[in-house]
């Protein structure tokens, strides 16, 4: 993930849940990002750019959201704003 990418999630997560939320380039990958709520692990969030589809995939962090939010959460809408946030196409896939 680029890391104007990375600064339009984290700025996302802050605004949604919070400042103690960050979201954190992963040492050595190029295709992920890390979700944080302080020094907690939420998961991580996958971009697959593989000839030129772009996809998220959130699956990782969809037991964190639940955790923070409650199991009634709407996980897709909250993927659908990731989705918004990264500016991607708005066929882009999403795997949950």
């Amino acid at each position: 993930m680029k890391q104007d990418e990375i600064k339009k999630l984290d700025a996302y997560f802050k605004r949604l849940f919070g400042p103690s939320f960050a979201v954190r380039a992963r040492p050595r990958k190029d295709d992920s990002c890390e979700v944080y709520n302080g020094e907690e692990f939420i998961g991580v969030i996958y971009l697959d750019d593989e000839d030129g589809d772009r996809s998220l995939s959130v699956k990782e962090i969809e037991a964190g959201i639940k955790r923070l939010l409650g199991d009634d959460v709407v996980v897709a809408g909250v993927v659908k704003n990731i989705v918004r946030g990264l500016d991607l196409a708005d066929d882009a896939t999403i795997t949950l």
